[in-house]
């Protein structure tokens, strides 16, 4: 990136067209001035166009201002439009029922941001804003996917009208609040039941401690309550509307999302306080079962199993999407058990280590968002169903899958690996391998049937990190938007 030449300490305030600005140089002036002189002359005077090249830049023409304030007039404004500009601070957008485009700000440095009037915005638009510590949208109705993610200052996000979007806020470590109020209740692009608080809406955010959410919503679940939010108990004392605080006070939880205080919004009178489940772990071994769990409930589950000669790992509770097991913490499957079945342990969030030397089948959603799970061990595994392994695993998940044949839609979405060597793997579906955001080598040697889209969005995965059989060609879709800055 070529940046604009700089007097240390001056800056030059002006204004243009509606426009004001504080810029570094008299050439950053210039180009600023050219460019809204360009849009005024454009078909449409309203918009600033999407720009052509998120990998260099948004606009050249905003390269060297600290300080921008966008006028009334402008109201629709496009993809990567101030995408990893290094010196705007401050951005201020003045207009109504303004939209603004994908990764819209992705990259930036924006410490301060203002726009009240702000009614959608695209997939990724505040992706990696570094420096962005409150952000206010209070007009705000529509989100696009990871709308929010990674902006590692982030404490506060507000945007108490938002009723529409498909997964928001991702990877914020240091969120602590969140409003999505909804007054009207939810609904999602992704097809899912209206007035649903979805479980994919904030993820990965572990000091999240208060979130008030639509009066409306009928359905509430995730990963970032934790699994104890669907207990029969908790769910019969959740009022309608309210504020749920995360970890606070004498209860602290022992894991991360666990949920320990719910305060009604309406009437904010006495708050009642739920301990969230044993600190220290149980242990069993039986008929090769050998593990650790939290609760009585679920140590004695797995005795039955045990005492069954269960071979599979029963099916969840696919209503809740969760285990029937949802406090385990690690877990030796014995010989008998050749397959996970649906939602077996979906879910569990204290689920670290998992390990089934004769398994051969993952079910679909069977490890479903299990967030804390460093050890993946089945060798033998030949089938990976669909969203087996979606949302699962921290930064760095060992996964050994050495002999699996066929990876199914979703089965490796946004999971923690650093690493995927799948030597015996044959066949990936569509979305297969999708969203890994730590992602860096993927080594498939023996893989010919490659769909489209198999592996795609891959943010650190780059071509020199795939392996694929000597001379194959793939389908020129199977591998897609792998590599991209901010993904």
């Amino acid at each position: 990136m070529n940046k604009v030449s700089s007097v240390p300490g001056l800056l030059i305030p002006g204004a243009y067209e509606g426009w004001q600005y504080m810029a570094k140089t008299p050439e950053a002036e210039a180009n600023l001035k050219a460019y809204i002189k360009k849009i005024m002359a454009s078909e449409n005077p309203h918009a600033i166009p999407e720009s052509e090249n998120f990998d260099k830049i948004s606009h050249s023409a905003f390269e060297g201002i600290e300080y921008l304030v966008v006028p009334a007039y402008i109201t629709d404004i496009g993809g990567c439009a101030f995408a990893k500009l290094e010196d705007l601070k401050t951005l201020i957008i003045k207009g109504k029922n303004v939209r603004l485009g994908g990764d819209c700000l992705n990259g930036s440095v924006v410490k301060k941001f203002e726009a009240p009037g702000i009614v959608e915005v695209g997939d990724f638009c505040f992706w990696e804003c570094h420096e962005l510590e409150d952000l206010c949208l209070p007009s705000l109705q529509v989100g696009g996917t990871r709308s929010v993610g990674r902006c590692p200052k982030l404490k506060s996000f507000s945007a108490p009208r938002l009723h529409k979007f498909d997964k928001l806020i991702y990877d914020c470590n240091n969120l602590e609040k969140a409003n999505i109020g909804g007054d009207n209740g939810y609904e999602y692009d992704n097809g899912a039941e209206k007035n649903k608080f979805d479980i994919a809406t904030i993820q990965q955010c572990p000091n999240l401690k208060t979130l008030i959410v639509s009066t409306k919503a009928n359905r509430m679940f995730g990963r970032y309550f934790g699994p104890m939010l669907l207990q029969k108990e908790l769910r019969e004392t959740l009022p309608s509307d309210m504020v749920v605080n995360f970890g606070s006070g004498k209860h602290k939880a022992p894991e991360r999302y666990k949920l320990t205080e719910l305060v009604p919004v309406a009437a904010p009178a006495k708050e009642s306080v739920i301990e969230v489940g044993k600190t220290h772990p149980l242990e069993f071994n039986e008929n090769g079962w050998i593990g650790t769990c939290r609760t009585e409930e679920t140590r004695n589950r797995i005795l039955e199993l045990a005492k069954s000669g269960a071979t599979e790992l029963p099916v969840g509770n696919i209503a809740a999407e969760m285990s029937l097991f949802p406090d385990l913490m690690e877990l030796y499957l014995p010989e008998s058990v050749k397959e996970l079945g649906a939602f077996s342990l979906a879910q569990c969030y204290t689920l670290k280590n998992l390990y089934g030397l004769d398994t051969k089948k993952i079910g679909d959603h069977a490890l479903y968002c299990d967030t804390a799970m460093k050890t993946l061990y089945m060798p033998n595994v030949e089938l990976v169903d669909r969203d087996a392994l979606n949302g699962t695993g921290e930064k760095g998940m060992d996964i050994n899958l050495l002999k699996a044949k066929e990876i199914r839609s979703r089965a490796l979405w946004q999971t923690g690996a650093e690493v995927l060597y799948l030597p015996a793997l044959e066949k990936i579906e569509p979305n297969g391998i999708e969203e890994n955001f730590h992602l860096k080598t993927l080594e498939m040697p023996n893989a010919r049937k490659i769909a489209p889209l198999a592996v795609c969005s891959n943010p650190l995965l780059k071509p020199e990190g795939i392996t694929l059989p000597h001379g194959f060609k793939p389908h020129r879709l199977a591998f897609y938007r792998n590599g991209q800055a901010g993904r």
